[in-house]
């Protein structure tokens, strides 16, 4: 089995309002606003597996019931999105995935259309509400365990209350709670790198940091990247010969060549 085709039934009137829920015609513009979050967060549930995505073949109704086709390696992601949209947004699924279906929700409110997986028995898929624009809007927080990484920039606190503030890679400074136990851990590493684990809270409208309560120091130490490769050298010999360590960081990270 290659793909399943599966079947969304955009609606109105669905939640408490005894009666039949009532087709809708949404405009093509507004059809996208629906089907790319419900892609991402499947996708980003199945491991966000690189070139896979969904296919819209049409419509059995309109514009009402879209119908799409979902390879068979996205089918766990989509199980995944269906057991949160009933358990609970982002119960079991990675941070992307739960902010796709918070975004999923959000525009389901925008629009006022209800969105529905049609059930699918053969590739064990039930009929799900997706988004109920009547459901009561999604949180606008995720508290999950996160490990940050940043430059020690200050630590301090009166009583047994401490805190610390980093420099985070991806800019930005970070405020973090922690203990005197940790801060006393951390305090001869001021202005150095350091790797905490805690838990975060993340506002999912802008996928930041709001706070962040440290638990662990890592064992980190900061290692340029010439350093890594020399250690990768010893290891598996002349196979990163020629290779220019800075240049290949900044590639994959999408800055382009040397």
């Amino acid at each position: 089995m290659d793909q399943v085709e599966v079947v969304l039934r955009l609606s109105g009137n669905l939640r408490g309002s005894g009666q039949e829920p009532t087709p809708l015609t949404v405009t093509v513009g507004d059809l996208a606003k629906i089907l790319v979050p419900f892609e991402r967060a499947i996708v980003a549930a199945a491991g966000g597996g690189r070139g896979l995505g969904l296919a819209l073949l049409g419509h059995e109704a309109g514009s009402s019931r879209p119908r799409l086709a979902v390879p068979a390696a996205l089918l766990p992601g989509l199980r995944a999105v269906c057991r949160a949209a009933v358990e609970g947004a982002g119960t079991g699924l990675p941070p992307k995935a739960t902010r796709a279906l918070a975004q999923l929700r959000r525009q389901s409110a925008r629009l006022g259309v209800a969105v529905t997986l049609v059930g699918e028995p053969t590739a064990g898929l039930p009929e799900v509400c997706l988004a109920d624009p009547a459901a009561p809007p999604p949180p606008a927080e995720l508290t999950e365990q996160t490990t940050v990484y940043g430059r020690l920039l200050a630590i301090g606190g009166a009583g047994p209350r401490k805190h610390a503030t980093l420099a985070l890679r991806e800019g930005g400074n970070l405020h973090v709670a922690l203990d005197e136990t940790l801060a006393r851990q951390l305090a001869p590493r001021l202005f150095e790198v350091v790797a905490l684990e805690g838990r975060a809270v993340w506002d999912l409208g802008t996928w930041t940091l709001r706070r962040f309560q440290a638990e662990l120091v890592l064992p980190y130490t900061e290692t340029a990247a010439s350093a890594a490769f020399e250690a990768l050298r010893e290891v598996v010999g002349d196979a990163f010969a020629g290779i220019d360590p800075d240049a290949w960081i900044r590639q994959v990270r999408g800055g382009g060549g040397a």
